[in-house]
């Protein structure tokens, strides 16, 4: 017999119980149909925290309506700051989905104030990382948020700011709710009793 080289053919052995062994398709036709299901998932839409830089922020709250608007003022080289970020991603996420109040929402700004110096000036200079402030609507400074940083009271806060600054009790409302309502949170209350 003349001996085979390498322009030859391939020889075809038979497999276990003489039946010809399969072809195994290539990897990219076994992922198309999850290629296909993923292409067919629609996108996420969740509201996203902006980092701007100091022209942007200016650019930013020259804008008319913008309602509640929380600013972190951060160092990117600061702990504390990498660990309040994607806090702040969560609280975006979930006031984007609609927890909190109705018509709760909150627009979340960054700036890096170490990179962008005029930023932190704007403010009366940064003593200590993150600054957190807050502008309600109606209102044109800025003040300090000194309240917790979990998302569970970031997301109350923005609810309690977007929501009206007073709220009557229903008239079924029992003294102890009444008193649970008035001390939840800082609040000052009036009583009318007619």
């Amino acid at each position: 017999p003349r001996r085979r080289g390498p322009a030859d053919p391939p020889l075809r052995t038979r497999g276990v119980g003489g039946a010809m062994p399969r072809a195994r398709p290539p990897l990219c036709l076994l992922l198309l149909p999850l290629v296909a299901v993923l292409l067919a998932l629609p996108a996420p839409t969740a509201a996203a925290v902006e980092d701007l830089d100091a022209e942007g922020l200016e650019a930013a709250l020259a804008e008319e309506g913008g309602g509640l608007i929380f600013l972190d003022l951060y160092a990117h080289w600061c702990g504390h700051c990498k660990k309040l970020g994607p806090v702040l991603d969560d609280v975006a996420r979930r006031l984007d989905a609609g927890e909190g109040a109705e018509g709760a929402s909150m627009r979340i700004i960054k700036v890096d104030a170490a990179k962008h110096k005029a930023a932190g000036d704007r403010f009366g200079g940064v003593k200590s990382y993150p600054t957190l402030l807050y502008r309600p609507a109606d209102a044109s400074e800025f003040a300090k948020y000194e309240g917790p940083r979990s998302a569970d009271a970031l997301v109350a806060f923005a609810s309690r700011m977007s929501g009206p600054g007073v709220r009557a009790l229903p008239p079924s409302a029992s003294p102890a709710e009444a008193r649970a309502r008035l001390f939840a949170a800082d609040r000052i209350a009036f009583f009318l009793c007619t």
